[in-house]
């Protein structure tokens, strides 16, 4: 004896409904052409090469930043089940707007990090998500660096003496503005280059860059830090 399956009713959905869900379709479907001619015509300049390496370099570690933040926040079943579909299309043209324009050169060569942050606005109707420029995370990267890295923070009064970059291994030095001194050197060493540091009768501490476990090492007046 077969056992009939029940059959799925579908939920009535009223004329007006469904207006706004082909609304919201053709939105995106203009939205994507628009940013697809867009990417298009910047193909193959210095611009679109800068911003293609930017991302390819750091893909991976923005996306687990992005799904790390978004379990904190523990929205992960509102974008997918409860966020109407035209808000949802809204956001991810946001999403791609963001991330395609999320680097840009300056007037000079240096490369200037954009650097976004997710504003969260709850109401007991709905949750709005707005991606924003964060002007006091953003930096900018000297022309002549060629590591994968850099430094998103620099101490107020610093200013680059110097930078050399070359395939596997780069290094920035930065000065006082006032009194002219050395103050901080950071570098980035590929998987063939070798470092000595100073540890004879110095402190060393275990400290978290990040999400990286790094080595502090002070001696005298000096600290070295340094992760992988």
């Amino acid at each position: 004896m077969k056992i009939k399956r029940p059959i799925p009713v579908e939920e009535p959905r009223s004329l007006e409904d469904r207006a706004w869900d082909l609304w919201g379709e053709r939105l995106l479907e203009q939205e994507t052409q628009h940013l697809l001619a867009a990417i298009q015509a910047e193909r193959g300049t210095p611009q679109a090469d800068a911003r293609q390496a930017f991302f390819a370099r750091h893909e991976k570690q923005h996306l687990t930043l992005i799904t790390r933040h978004m379990q904190r926040l523990g929205r992960r079943h509102f974008v997918h089940s409860t966020l109407p579909r035209l808000l949802r299309a809204a956001a991810i043209v946001l999403a791609v707007l963001t991330l395609a324009g999320g680097v840009a050169l300056a007037a000079s060569p240096d490369l200037r990090v954009q650097v976004m942050k997710l504003l969260v606005h709850t109401t007991p109707q709905y949750t709005q998500l707005k991606l924003v420029p964060d002007e006091d995370a953003s930096f900018v990267v000297p022309a002549e660096w060629q590591g994968d890295n850099y430094l998103s923070y620099v101490p107020e009064g610093l200013e680059v003496s110097q930078v050399i970059g070359r395939e596997g291994f780069s290094v920035v030095q930065y000065h006082d503005r006032e009194s002219g001194k050395i103050k901080l050197n950071f570098s980035e060493n590929g998987p063939n280059s070798e470092l000595n540091v100073d540890t004879e009768d110095a402190v060393t501490k275990q400290v978290m860059v990040g999400m990286h476990p790094a080595t502090l090492i002070r001696k005298d007046e000096y600290i070295t830090l340094y992760w992988s």
